[in-house]
């Protein structure tokens, strides 16, 4: 009867560490995981084959977690294709990066191309998460995460905070609200829902 050590248990599951996770991965977890299977009494430890078992089970346990976090990170990006709005400004389609999509019934944009089609300029503080806007005489204030806003100062409750997402170029984008925004600049908002999604803006310079 051959007597199999701790340690080639281990030196047999080291395969772990030369495995390619996807994005978002915890590769701790599962190595973890196998641990804990490594340490069950599934077989006397006198058994050649148990390293063998126990890495047989460990391996089932990552093909069953490699499928569903790819497909998470689908499901992240697939977000802007399946809610995405379009945006007709003053006759012209609005091309931006990333798409506008909806979230709780809101038409939500990255902000600074936004702005930079009204001719607004931005100022961006990243200690508060602030963006001040100002055009003409109006200034707007946002911040990330915060229902809060003010124009020229007066308070104004957000139907949708403004968020930062990841899109598929690797970059992170601050989104803000298309009708808050530009209404607060004077434009005339509308929004048809048929045959998709899509926001109407009239603005006058």
């Amino acid at each position: 009867m051959v007597e199999v050590s701790k340690a080639t248990v281990r030196s047999n599951s080291s395969w772990l560490s030369s495995i390619k996770l996807p994005p978002k991965y915890n590769h701790l977890k599962i190595k973890k995981l196998c641990a804990a299977f490594e340490r069950l009494p599934i077989c006397k430890i006198s058994d050649a084959r148990c390293p063998m078992k126990k890495l047989s089970l460990c391996a089932a346990v990552l093909l069953l977690c490699l499928p569903m976090a790819a497909s998470a990170q689908e499901t992240d990006y697939s977000y802007y294709t399946k809610y995405a709005v379009k945006v007709i400004l003053n006759g012209e389609e609005m091309d931006f990066t990333p798409p506008a999509i909806a979230v709780n019934d809101n038409t939500m944009v990255p902000f600074r191309q936004l702005f930079e089609a009204y001719g607004a300029e931005v100022i961006w503080q990243p200690g508060t998460k602030t963006i001040t806007a100002t055009k003409d005489g109006t200034t707007i204030k946002i911040t990330i995460d915060s229902q809060t806003a003010y124009v020229n100062d007066e308070e104004v409750k957000l139907t949708q905070s403004p968020f930062t997402s990841k899109y598929k170029d690797g970059n992170m984008y601050t989104f803000v609200n298309l009708r808050f925004i530009s209404e607060a600049l004077g434009a005339v908002v509308t929004f048809t829902k048929e045959p998709v999604p899509t926001v109407y803006i009239q603005h006058w310079d």
